[in-house]
């Protein structure tokens, strides 16, 4: 019996603490994806989706407004606890101009039309250490012009989280836009912009299973350039250490129980 229960409890340490091996540091840095922007884009893990659209809009069209407005690639990955997910963009979130602040990240999960969770990345500045800003459920998003763009941002909804992101300025990067690029007319031309972030996969309800499917959207103010991603939830949920830590003291305790009433009746 004791032995059985043993056994059970090594599973779960090892289901536990194997779904965060692969985890993602939040630097703003690609190298744990595997990604190196405008040389490699495709990341090493297997479970890894992503969308490269460097110099293209998601219908094949030319980007309006050229490399400072290109969104070049979006990437999402999970493990049992977290959604992880980064974007690399020549267009800052914080906008060029007051009014051209970019867009917020739509999660969609339910497979219906709309985006029912959205991450409120808009107006984001670039900060060498983390940052946090809210999930919400049920927003009311703002629309452009361009409708195959939309949705951009959101207006209003129901606060349920916070998630942990890292944007960074990488700079000029060799390769942007396959040609040498010298910055010119507004701050900021000619530089590469990388978010990264997670989210706990357990703020969302219903709770994502794995062989689900999540789409993620981003767009700018004025639908010059826009991103997608449909990808696969790969990974079961599995509880926070803490949990895990309550189930086993749980577990412990009945083995207990049963080793003393086996020993009385013995």
């Amino acid at each position: 019996m004791i032995k059985k229960v043993l056994l059970g409890v090594g599973i779960l340490f090892i289901l536990g603490t194997g779904s965060l091996s692969f985890a993602y540091i939040i630097d703003g840095r690609l190298d744990d994806w595997g990604v190196i922007p405008f040389k490699d884009w495709s990341p090493d893990s297997p479970t890894a989706d992503r969308v490269i659209q460097d110099g293209i809009r998601p219908d094949g069209g030319r980007v309006w407004g050229g490399e400072p407005y290109d969104v070049e690639a979006l990437y999402f990955d999970d493990d049992g606890r977290y959604f992880y997910f980064a974007m690399v963009s020549s267009y800052p979130l914080m906008g060029r101009r007051w009014r051209n602040l970019a867009g917020d990240l739509g999660l969609n999960l339910d497979g219906r039309r709309g985006y029912e969770y959205g991450i409120k990345i808009r107006g984001l500045k670039p900060k060498k250490s983390l940052q946090y800003r809210s999930l919400w459920r049920n927003p009311k998003w703002k629309r452009c012009k361009h409708p195959e763009a939309n949705p951009i941002w959101m207006m209003r909804g129901e606060f349920i989280g916070l998630t942990e992101l890292f944007y960074r300025n990488a700079g000029y990067i060799e390769g942007m836009a396959k040609r040498p690029y010298k910055p010119r007319l507004w701050k900021n031309w000619g530089i590469t912009y990388i978010l990264e972030g997670r989210v706990n996969r357990f703020l969302f309800d219903p709770l994502p299973l794995e062989g689900r499917t999540i789409v993620l959207h981003w767009a700018e103010y004025c639908g010059n350039d826009y991103i997608n991603l449909k990808a696969d939830i790969n990974h079961p949920p599995i509880p926070e250490p803490g949990s895990l830590t309550l189930f086993t003291i749980g577990v412990f305790s009945l083995g207990g129980l049963s080793l003393r009433k086996f020993r009385k009746i013995k």
